[in-house]
């Protein structure tokens, strides 16, 4: 909390509905992106992006373009906080600020890191992977990861009865939540693929992230620790949420090199479902495991 970091972040970690803000910018040397973030608890009219913190700042970055090539850019902070081993944390958030544009297929890039807490993160891409008819989808992490991290914070700040009495083990929520934090420092590298990132807006937000302008079909795995996410729905707004949780939409052969990329470094991984016509109808429909 020395750096800023608001209470809330490390209760329920950052909670806000919003995709994390990524932007591209098509080729053309004169064209900029202007990055921002607010941090504090009050709305700021220059930045659509306030991230909680017990310091009013504002920082801000501007990205110029590339002649030839697709800019790739975006800003997030630490969606959740490794409290019981604080060193870990900036790994966790170059993962984050990494995720945002090596999904996409940028191979070098630039992290900028803000106290520890927020940063920007941009790079450069030949095109961005298309969207068509007819493509499969994949998903990276299983829904729920999160929960022992939850759980494990409740736990630390007196909740421990709450979760013997429902028969979970105190000592097993503190082994998965090291597990869950570990994955999140993982920088995951496709290439081909249209990447989703739902680890901030969660599974329970799906439909929102998946207005591309096609139908689809997905049949979306049970979340991980099933009986700790019942435990904690009532503590926390998304117990859905997963500490990189990502979909990948492309031919099929891509999409599964990206799967297998994905397992190499340690997350589970599914395929979930597929492209359909254009239109806007999400079918979505919970998989029996």
């Amino acid at each position: 909390m020395r750096k800023g970091l608001h209470p809330v972040i490390i209760l329920s970690g950052c909670q806000r509905k919003h995709p994390t803000p990524i932007y591209h910018l098509p080729p053309g040397e004169t064209k900029e992106l202007r990055l921002c973030v607010k941090l504090g608890v009050r709305e700021d009219s220059r930045c659509p992006f306030l991230y909680p913190s017990l310091r009013e700042e504002f920082h801000e970055r501007v990205i110029r373009g590339n002649p030839s090539k697709v800019t790739i850019a975006g800003v997030e902070g630490l969606l959740f906080v490794d409290v019981l081993h604080p060193e870990r944390n900036q790994r966790i958030l170059k993962a984050i600020l990494s995720n945002i544009v090596t999904t996409f297929g940028v191979a070098e890039y630039q992290v900028e890191v803000i106290d520890d807490i927020v940063g920007f993160s941009w790079g450069m891409v030949d095109a961005l992977p298309s969207i068509r008819e007819g493509m499969v989808i994949g998903m990276i992490n299983r829904p729920g990861g999160l929960a022992p991290v939850r759980a494990l914070y409740r736990i630390l700040n007196g909740a421990h009865d709450y979760f013997s009495r429902r028969g979970i083990d105190p000592e097993l929520i503190e082994k998965l939540a090291e597990e869950s934090l570990e994955r999140a420092t993982k920088i995951l590298k496709f290439h081909g693929v249209y990447p989703i990132n739902l680890t901030r807006i969660g599974i329970l937000n799906l439909r929102e992230a998946l207005n591309l302008g096609y139908s689809m079909d997905l049949e979306i795995p049970s979340p991980w620790y099933g009986e700790l996410v019942e435990a904690i729905t009532p503590l926390v707004q998304d117990p859905m949420q997963s500490e990189l949780l990502f979909l990948v939409i492309g031919e099929k052969g891509e999409v599964e090199d990206s799967l297998k990329e994905a397992e190499r470094v340690g997350f589970p991984t599914f395929h979930v479902g597929k492209v359909l016509e254009k239109g806007d109808v999400i079918r979505i429909k919970k998989k029996q495991d």
